[in-house]
């Protein structure tokens, strides 16, 4: 009996039983041969797998070896063992999404706002910042938010912890560092200071008018 086991990284299993990891996320195989009955098994002679090929030919398995994914996707993994008797165990399944492609978050106001390259201005002098961290879907994988991870700060001060994926901020006038950092369910991090601008940043315009000749 052969079983894939987690050695190192990070996995997510949703409801469904899709399991999502990321290039970082490293298995193992453990293997047993069961008895039959009273009689002892004879012992398990070897493992062997193979990766997105049903057809595929079987490579074989060194024990304590790690199995991971570089390339970010949908991958199969198939495996089975056979034991001193010569008896070989059917072969067992596992897909895994690949994640590899840290989360996105990106800065909106309900107020008027000016998108910058680095962060956003608000053009009030008292500001809500709406801040929305989402898992962009990148070979069709995307393993979701872990929601307990989203954490900021602002300013340099104490990290806080935005308990979802979308929050508010309120800022008041002035020049602003908001640092967001952000997991995936694959393990996946996202780090990023935006520069926020509050206040009215529109600049004067002067005009010249013309009263009557000049001498």
């Amino acid at each position: 009996v052969t079983t894939l086991e987690l050695a190192q990284g990070r996995q997510f299993v949703t409801t469904s039983g899709q399991v999502f990891a990321s290039s970082g996320t490293a298995y193992t195989f453990s293997t047993r041969d069961p008895p039959l009955g009273n009689s002892p098994g004879t012992g398990v002679k070897g493992t062997e797998f193979r990766t997105d090929s049903p057809q595929g030919a079987f490579l074989p398995y060194t024990a304590l070896s790690l199995i991971s994914f570089d390339q970010e996707g949908l991958r199969t993994l198939q495996f089975r063992s056979f034991d001193v008797a010569g008896n070989t165990e059917s072969i067992k399944s596992a897909s895994l999404g690949i994640d590899a492609t840290a989360p996105l978050a990106v800065l909106s106001s309900t107020q008027s706002f000016i998108l910058l390259s680095d962060g956003i201005a608000v053009l009030v002098p008292s500001a809500t910042v709406h801040v929305s961290v989402t898992d962009p879907i990148s070979n069709r994988v995307a393993s979701g938010i872990d929601l307990a991870d989203v954490i900021y700060s602002i300013d340099g001060g104490s990290t806080k912890a935005a308990l979802g994926n979308e929050f508010d901020i309120a800022l008041g006038t002035g020049t602003h560092a908001l640092r967001i950092i952000a997991l995936d369910n694959g393990g996946n991090t996202m780090e990023r200071t935006f520069r926020v601008l509050v206040g009215d940043m529109t600049p004067p315009v002067t005009s010249l008018i013309s009263t009557g000749p000049v001498s």
